[in-house]
């Protein structure tokens, strides 16, 4: 899945660093460990402050903002997860059940403006959830002030449609993406080639529907995904 043009600047790059040594395996896997992680940028999601959930629909965001939410409780951080629907609460009960249960506290509103009330009575970390209409989207991100803006994107998504979302929302600039449904995907190599060429960090991945189930970026991880696929996952009996 990695696009051959820029796979061949890499094979170009590795020959540069190592020369005649270039065709023995491990040297060059090594050596292309390396470019890669230096390549593609991390954002260290653990650092951030509130953090408002935007992207597409069928990204996943929701979920996304739940696992989350349950990873922060769980390092021992104390954490809200505002829920945001302007046509109403239906779906409130699934969204809140396994977070509650997980000691993060809940909030449910269908106006923006009580979001704002809700981050001045509570002194959590806050993480928005914003449902996938562009409209409500770019009106929260330029509303709320003091939020890390990141974006959902499912593992399918391509170039032209993750640039065509982050271009409208430059004005203020983003804290990167974050890619989910990894297990979707039989190749995963256009992830790293779009998080190259987009210039865009990475918070983290997701993959499956467990509550628990964030992938932390590493430079190994970006190795095993650019050679196997979801099959380094599916190995270790996560799928």
């Amino acid at each position: 899945g990695f696009y051959p043009r820029l796979a061949l600047s890499l094979i170009s790059e590795i020959y540069i660093e190592i020369g005649e040594f270039s065709h023995e395996t491990s040297k060059a896997s090594f050596f292309l460990k390396d470019i890669v992680g230096r390549k593609i940028k991390i954002n260290d999601i653990n650092e951030f402050g509130h953090i408002l959930i935007l992207g597409p629909p069928g990204a996943g965001k929701t979920l996304t903002a739940k696992k989350l939410a349950v990873m922060f409780s769980a390092l021992g951080k104390p954490v809200s997860l505002i829920s945001y629907s302007p046509t109403g609460n239906k779906n409130k009960n699934e969204i809140w059940e396994t977070p509650e249960k997980r000691g993060v506290k809940f909030f449910y509103t269908d106006s923006i403006e009580k979001i704002y009330s809700f981050m001045e009575k509570d002194e959590r970390k806050k993480i928005i959830d914003i449902p996938g209409i562009l409209d409500l989207q770019k009106n929260a991100f330029k509303r709320l002030k003091d939020v890390s803006r990141i974006l959902v994107f499912s593992a399918g998504s391509r170039d032209e449609k993750i640039k065509n979302y982050i271009d409208l929302f430059t004005d203020r600039g983003t804290g990167g993406v974050i890619f989910t449904k990894l297990d979707e995907e039989e190749t995963l190599g256009h992830i790293l080639s779009s998080l190259i060429l987009l210039e865009q960090k990475i918070c983290c991945f997701t993959m499956g529907t467990d509550i628990s189930d964030i992938i932390m970026p590493e430079k190994e991880m970006f190795y095993k995904i650019l050679l196997e696929g979801n099959r380094w996952k599916t190995e270790e009996g996560r799928l």
